[in-house]
């Protein structure tokens, strides 16, 4: 079941995020360089159903990479309890969302540098985020991002 998958996915998550955030010494337990915000949810929707539309992804490269080895580490000291613990069953499914943390994690898409490959993908975030447009300025936002996402479409198909 994904609710239960989810909140695993959570637990999993928060003791990597404390133990960079420890480790590193990182400033506010890491809040922002470890994007705790939408991005630790989106790490769990993303391993979930592959897409997310979550907006914005502020998380860096850097930060990024030393989420994955820890993810990495923490999938190998639960497999290293394999045949030490009352339900291997149980440990394979913390061991196999360990290993989805890890797929999306590692291809995560960022809203910090966009580039023409993931213009669509973030034009598409943007627009589900901020579907009622309040203010002038994300209307105007959603015009230039919904064209730029055209034009990024039209060469990708040529």
């Amino acid at each position: 079941d994904d609710a239960i998958r989810a909140i695993r996915m959570c637990a999993i998550v928060s003791v990597v995020l404390s133990r960079i955030a420890t480790e590193l010494k990182l400033p506010f337990g890491g809040y922002g360089v470890l994007g705790m915000c939408n991005d630790s949810a989106t790490l769990i929707d993303f391993a979930l159903r592959g897409e997310t539309m979550s907006y914005p992804l502020l998380s860096t490269g850097r930060f990024l990479i030393h989420i994955v080895s820890y993810l990495s580490k923490l999938k190998d000291e639960f497999m290293a309890l394999r045949g030490k613990t009352l339900d291997d069953g149980k440990l394979d499914l913390v061991v196999f969302d360990t290993t989805s943390l890890i797929k999306s994690t590692s291809t995560l898409p960022s809203d910090l540098h966009i580039s023409p490959s993931t213009l669509i993908d973030t034009s598409a975030r943007y627009e589900s985020s901020y579907a009622l447009s309040v203010f002038q300025c994300i209307a105007d936002a959603k015009d230039i991002l919904r064209e730029m996402a055209n034009v990024a479409r039209k060469h990708l198909q040529e």
